[in-house]
């Protein structure tokens, strides 16, 4: 490893914690979106099955 890997002068944007919640956020209205879908068409099975 060189010497600077330990020793960055710069700061990134945005920190990982907070790119972690975005991503969590993001999985948490995508998991939403497909649970109020699946309520609109129904649960049970049809008459030609599931």
């Amino acid at each position: 490893m060189s010497e600077n890997s330990n020793n960055n002068s710069h700061e990134s944007l945005v920190s990982v914690r907070t790119m972690d919640m975005i991503t969590a956020a993001l999985f948490i209205l995508l998991g939403a979106i497909f649970m109020y879908g699946s309520v609109k068409l129904g649960n049970g099975w049809g008459s030609d099955g599931p």
